[in-house]
């Protein structure tokens, strides 16, 4: 498998978890909850199946998250993150704070099988995505599904121009448009991609050029829509239709309904919903009945779901969310600052960039604001590029003139925080 690892068979234990939903803690005492962190897949994924399979609550985190740990160790020490069969997956959402969806065995069961039923030729599923990340870790359950094998692929190798051997039609790939793009940047990639029987991209908008230079070279992308709460995708689109030219992110899975409101914001019905969230607060059950999912989207002539925008201010980059809010607050800490305004901005490879508009009195961009984000917030969360304002713009209404904004991030002198 060259720098791949191997393929891994789940256990028969974690496949009867998923087809019962849940397993009786064995011993007695409190419920105990298993946290589940580290950088390598497979090991994570290994640890996470012996956990559930053991019938306690499971928390999937992320090692690198320094800038938030605290606070999530401080949602996972309320009682309710013991619950009984629950599994734990860290999502930013609108809020930007530390919160968990709680999922178990039948919602992400469900949402395993919704899949193998819609895709019976796919029998490895690949991934080089972290699996803390529902992302991640779905293509761990969908082999356990359909009785197949899961690949945590050596995604640095690939970028050194090594790749193992063709995985061919029955092996799936599941990966971000940030990763496409840095894998369509190696001249040997394009054989090897497309001997993939699909390629799953979500996480974030796939961007347009991306995908008409995808289609241009025949890469077998099936974009996909889904999220944390719907225990990842919920609408594929089949690779055969994205070679055709079909647009969006394809029609609902077997186990899901999606519906758009006067091609606005969309709902989400189906049994591989999250049960709620966890924060510092508590738990907060979800309401019965269809999510209201934070996008407005529209179907097309074919019934493929065109996802038109966010509808709240979460900046999808590198596939992950970032709230604009969560960062606002933050960066208003800095001193000798009159305001900031964060935003997010188109980018051919991040999806979006963060943007951060700080009025400064005239002065410049100063390196301590780059200090004082480093210190204070996540990787994904940091400024991208900086814009140093005398007095951010406003309408007649008092609101910042997000398009004036814009036009300045195109000549601006700011500097960009790699």
């Amino acid at each position: 498998m060259g720098h791949a690892d191997e393929p891994l068979r789940p256990s028969a234990n974690l496949t009867a978890w998923l087809r019962e939903g849940s397993v009786a803690e064995a011993g007695r005492g409190a419920p105990r909850l298993a946290v589940v962190s580290g950088s390598g897949v497979r090991s994570v994924w290994k640890r996470f199946a012996a956990a559930v399979a053991e019938g306690r609550a499971t928390a999937l985190t992320d090692p690198a998250d320094n800038a938030r740990r605290a606070d999530l160790a401080a949602v996972l020490a309320r009682p309710e993150a013991r619950a009984a069969g629950a599994v734990w997956l860290a999502t930013g959402g609108t809020t930007g704070g530390a919160r968990f969806c709680r999922h178990n065995g039948r919602t992400l069961g469900t949402a395993a099988r919704g899949f193998a039923a819609a895709f019976p030729q796919v029998r490895e599923h690949w991934s080089v995505l972290p699996a803390h990340h529902v992302g991640g870790l779905m293509p761990l359950l969908r082999a356990a599904a359909c009785g197949g094998t899961a690949v945590a692929a050596d995604y640095r190798a690939w970028l050194a121009g090594s790749f193992p051997a063709a995985p061919g039609p029955a092996a799936s790939l599941s990966l971000v448009p940030t990763q496409l793009g840095r894998l369509m940047a190696l001249p040997a990639a394009d054989t090897f991609l497309r001997d993939f029987g699909m390629i799953l991209v979500g996480g974030a908008a796939l961007p347009s050029a991306m995908r008409a230079e995808a289609l241009r070279r025949g890469l077998p992308l099936a974009p996909c829509y889904g999220m944390t709460e719907t225990a990842a995708m919920v609408t594929v689109l089949p690779a055969a239709d994205f070679l055709r030219g079909v647009e969006g992110c394809g029609p609902t899975l077997p186990h899901a309904r999606v519906e758009v409101r006067g091609g606005g914001p969309l709902s989400v019905d189906s049994g591989a919903l999250f049960e709620g969230y966890l924060d510092v607060h508590g738990f907060h059950p979800r309401p019965p009945g269809p999510w209201a999912a934070p996008d407005a989207a529209r179907l097309s002539a074919t019934g493929s779901l065109v996802v038109e925008g966010r509808l709240d201010r979460v900046i999808n980059t590198g596939g992950k969310k970032v709230s604009a809010d969560r960062v606002e607050r933050v960066l208003s800490g800095m001193e000798g600052i009159g305001g900031v305004f964060v935003f997010g901005e188109p980018d051919a490879d991040w999806g979006e960039r963060v943007v951060a508009a700080v009025e400064s009195g005239g002065g410049g961009v100063a390196q301590a604001w780059h200090a004082f984000a480093r210190a204070r917030l996540a990787p994904e969360e940091r400024p991208k590029v900086w814009l140093a304002l005398e007095r951010l713009p406003r309408t007649s209404m008092g609101k910042v003139d997000l398009a004036a904004l814009r036009a300045a991030v195109r000549k601006s002198f700011s500097l960009r925080n790699k």
